[in-house]
């Protein structure tokens, strides 16, 4: 009796340890399939960051073309090409860019009276000269082109010499132009000189 009991326990034993063996194995293989699941979404993220950032650089080069599309002047296509010398614009051509559509005039005779500079500067922008309002005081350079381009070379005659420019040396004075001769010199402000508006077209 004895050795049957003894048996009879070892094959349970043996029975119990089978069992065990195979719950460990199925364990095994739910830890194998759960990590196959978190790689996917790993996969998917990687794909979606890379589409958010090709989207800003489209969206960039379309505001960059309509920019330099709304920046496009084009030039009046009615209007004539002119020279130096010629009246045109409501005064004398003394400067014209290549495609002879843009440049300065400055008026056809000068002022009615002896100005102070202050003076000057206001009766240039008061005019109306040619039908234009939109005349100023030249600047320094723009007086020197008037006598190279117009005195010097013969087409536009001036009777007189000293000229307001634009152009303030300090406080208290401001340069002019003698347009006979090609001289500069800084004037006083309350000097009177002559004056001789341009404008540009």
């Amino acid at each position: 009796m004895k050795n049957s009991k003894y048996i009879l326990f070892v094959l349970a034993l043996v029975l119990f340890l089978g069992s065990c063996e195979d719950g460990s194995n199925s364990n095994n293989q739910g830890d194998n399939t759960s990590t196959t699941t978190t790689e996917e979404p790993s996969s998917d993220n990687s794909t979606d960051s890379q589409t958010q950032l090709t989207e800003p650089e489209t969206d960039s080069e379309s505001v960059q073309e309509s920019d330099s599309t709304a920046i496009s002047i084009p030039d009046d296509p009615n209007a004539k090409p002119v020279k130096i010398g010629d009246k045109a614009h409501g005064g004398i051509v003394f400067q014209v860019d290549n495609s002879g559509k843009h440049g300065l005039v400055c008026q056809a005779e000068d002022l009615d009276k002896l100005m102070t500079f202050s003076e000057a500067k206001k009766a240039c922008e008061a005019s109306n000269s040619g039908g234009k309002n939109d005349w100023r005081l030249p600047s320094l350079d723009e007086l020197e082109h008037i006598y190279i381009k117009l005195r010097k070379s013969g087409l536009h005659h001036f009777h007189q010499e000293w000229y307001w420019s634009s152009k303030v040396k300090d406080r208290h004075n401001a340069w002019s132009m003698d347009v006979l001769h090609g001289k500069k010199m800084a004037h006083w402000e309350n000097e009177k000189s002559h004056v001789r508006a341009v404008r540009a077209f």
